[in-house]
């Protein structure tokens, strides 16, 4: 059976799973390697590496081809031909998929005669996801480059939060905050990998506006208040309750020559807001009308000197 022969399979599967776009390879890339199908929901990225048999060279292959796709997808699968899962031995079965477990990955098998895909395992979410790649893949698949880090990047929208934090600033203009960072900060700062045609003062002041208006896209730092003759540079801005937590998880030094790169908790972070997880919302909302504001683990309860608590339990009880 080729492998080619496969692809089209797990594609009609993705799109009617509600996935689209969903290409094949070799359309899409992550750090060179080609996956062999990759779909997009939401913001939800799978990329499956799809062999046309399954033994040990195979299968050791797919994982760890997959293994690099885990950096530009949320999710990530490897694949088989059913025939061949079911005639391998139990033990290998096995192995296998202890393995793919332990590499937060899933599998598929898929059946050529009734053209189906169906799960052995399904994956976790990707927690070496690279954001970077992640949007690559993304404006790969749409064909556009995502609004949010367009001519931008995260580290400097955390290092935006991070510089309203520590000066202790409630409000500011719009143009007053854009004309800060871009005199506060060098010139080398805003300038990470910029290939832009401008003057690299023009160059600064459109990296500065694109990084303010991700924050803001990202719900970090809001419209406080709006111009009343509708000149957006005369906006009121202030850092969102979200964007006061991205500042205080944040134990990166704010470096204004060059930006330093993001930490676990950032990353982590990004990531949620990245793909709009409501999760997130959900848990501070519910935390802060507890007032226990225990997301982060920085604080512990008064009462009953827990430093976590149960999600769940907290949404149950917040229903009551």
């Amino acid at each position: 059976m080729k492998e080619e022969d496969l692809y089209d399979i797990v594609k009609e599967s993705f799109e009617k799973e509600g996935y689209y776009p969903v290409k094949k390879q070799p359309l899409i890339r992550i750090r060179g390697y080609k996956p062999d199908i990759t779909g997009l929901k939401g913001k939800e990225v799978i990329c499956v590496e799809v062999k046309p048999s399954f033994d040990e060279y195979s299968a050791m292959a797919a994982m760890t081809q997959a293994r690099v796709y885990q950096f530009g997808s949320t999710h990530t699968y490897v694949a088989f031909p059913k025939s061949d899962w079911h005639t391998a031995s139990k033990d290998f079965r096995e192995l296998i998929v202890r393995l793919c477990e332990d590499h937060n990955l899933g599998i598929y098998t898929i059946d050529y005669s009734s053209r189906q895909i169906d799960p052995i395992i399904k994956p976790k979410f990707n927690a070496n996801m690279n954001l970077e790649d992640y949007d690559s893949v993304i404006e790969q698949l749409e064909g556009v480059e995502w609004p949010i880090l367009a001519n931008s990047y995260p580290e400097y929208v955390r290092d935006i939060c991070k510089y309203i934090a520590q000066n202790g600033i409630p409000e500011v203009i719009r143009k007053e905050l854009h004309d800060k960072l871009r005199i506060e900060f060098l010139q080398k700062y805003w300038l990470k990998e910029s290939r832009s045609s401008a003057t690299q003062q023009d160059a600064v002041s459109n990296r500065v506006k694109a990084s303010v208006d991700a924050a803001m896209e990202l719900g970090l730092v809001e419209l406080k208040e709006p111009d009343p003759s509708e000149e957006s540079d005369k906006d009121k801005l202030a850092l969102s309750y979200f964007g006061q937590i991205l500042s205080e998880i944040s134990k990166e030094p704010l470096n204004k020559s060059d930006p330093e790169p993001l930490g676990d908790s950032v990353r982590a972070y990004f990531s949620g807001f990245m793909m709009k997880l409501d999760v997130i919302q959900k848990a501070v909302d519910i935390l802060s009308k507890y007032s226990k504001p225990m997301l982060l683990g920085q604080s512990r309860c008064p009462t009953c000197g827990k430093t976590y608590w149960d999600l769940k339990e907290l949404v149950a009880d917040s229903l009551h």
